[in-house]
């Protein structure tokens, strides 16, 4: 695709993290410093015949607040993550991207969704989103895109439906803020990962009528045993 070259300037705004008071600065930066600080590349969108996206968030009006390993924070208007690559973007054009390095991002925020690094069992380290955080428990969610083969007519070898994007996601729980172990939505895996509490959650869960197999319900559960 044609290169596109354009410059922009970035607004940079101190957020707080969780609600909290903050020492963040707040420069204005241009699109070269932006790549200096973040080691962002350039890349084109992506592949013609596949349909669909491999970005989590629809439009463009996305806010994505990146908070860097010396405390400061910069808001970045159109940001995204890439479910297929595992990577925190911005849309700056139509067929462009910008891709930030993630060694340079302490966590991140997209609308408001927190987004922190910890390593899976293979020991790479991926961006998950916090669902839940506690001293003892960490409630996490990973996305994933992955391409569905192209539908072609075995008579007449036409492509009836071209490959496309379809994006998936896991839970993912974390004990030591470091690493993560995946978890099932059912009762059994829940609470394999309770068993010193595991009466009480048991107990809570019944009286509170909630679901091993609901986002919205596991998160209060997350919190119910991490204040135990």
């Amino acid at each position: 695709m044609k290169k596109i070259l354009l410059c922009f300037t970035l607004f940079v705004c101190g957020y707080s993290f969780y609600a909290q008071q903050d020492s963040y600065n707040t420069p204005l930066i241009n699109i070269d410093d932006f790549s200096d600080k973040f080691g962002a590349l350039r890349s084109n969108k992506f592949a013609n015949k596949i349909d669909g996206s491999p970005l989590l968030f629809s439009g463009t009006s996305n806010t994505l607040i990146i908070y860097t390993n010396d405390d400061k924070a910069y808001r970045v208007k159109n940001g995204n993550y890439n479910a297929f690559t595992g990577e925190i973007v911005t849309e700056f054009a139509k067929d462009s991207l910008f891709v930030f390095d993630k060694d340079n991002i302490k966590f991140a925020k997209l609308n408001n969704k927190v987004l922190k690094k910890y390593k899976d069992k293979s020991l790479e380290t991926k961006f998950y989103f916090v669902l839940s955080e506690g001293q003892q428990i960490t409630f996490l969610k990973g996305h994933y895109a992955v391409i569905e083969n192209a539908k072609v007519n075995l008579l007449t070898d036409i492509v009836e439906e071209n490959s496309k994007y379809a994006i998936d996601e896991k839970y993912y729980i974390s004990k030591d803020n470091a690493t993560v172990v995946e978890v099932k939505l059912r009762k059994s895996s829940i609470l394999n990962e309770m068993k010193d509490h595991k009466d009480e959650v048991v107990t809570f869960v019944k009286e509170n009528n909630l679901s091993y197999n609901k986002e919205e319900d596991l998160i209060k559960i997350m919190r119910y045993y991490n204040g135990l």
